[in-house]
């Protein structure tokens, strides 16, 4: 994600009007966000949490960006690889967060989710004192 497209995100995520009310906010100058945007400059880290704590976004993933956009040629790879841990990371918690949600679904039997590419089922033990069948929509070898 280029530094225009998370300012601009975060203009709509934290609610504010327009470039001008989150720089407000977030008690920097237009200007400031505006050389942010840009790629001129970018804001300290301090800064960069604040962003992501107004517009309800990981800090992790922010922080990541944040050095992804101002790191040499060398680290750039390393930056890279640690935003996609961090986004692999979110997605599997999703799909689990999902599993969990379908199997408190009472339309699906444990059969019918057997029937789910890569479904694991979690645990046996969870269903045979809960009632909830547990399954990830993720990759077995992931889970």
């Amino acid at each position: 994600m280029t530094p225009k497209r998370f300012f601009e995100d975060a203009i709509e995520r934290s609610g504010a009007l327009n470039q001008s009310a989150l720089a407000r906010k977030l008690g920097v100058t237009r200007a400031s966000l505006h050389q942010w945007k840009t790629g001129k400059s970018y804001p300290s880290d301090k800064t960069m949490l604040k962003v992501a704590l107004l517009c309800d976004l990981d800090p992790n993933e922010a922080l990541a960006l944040l050095n992804l956009w101002r790191c040499d040629e060398s680290a750039r790879s390393h930056y890279e690889a640690t935003l996609k841990i961090i986004l692999k990371a979110k997605s599997a918690a999703l799909a689990v967060g999902f599993g969990v949600l379908l199997a408190a679904n009472p339309l699906f039997s444990k059969e019918a989710l057997a029937q789910v590419p890569n479904y694991v089922h979690l645990s046996d033990d969870y269903e045979k004192y809960h009632g909830v069948v547990i399954p990830t929509c993720v990759s077995k070898g992931f889970a």
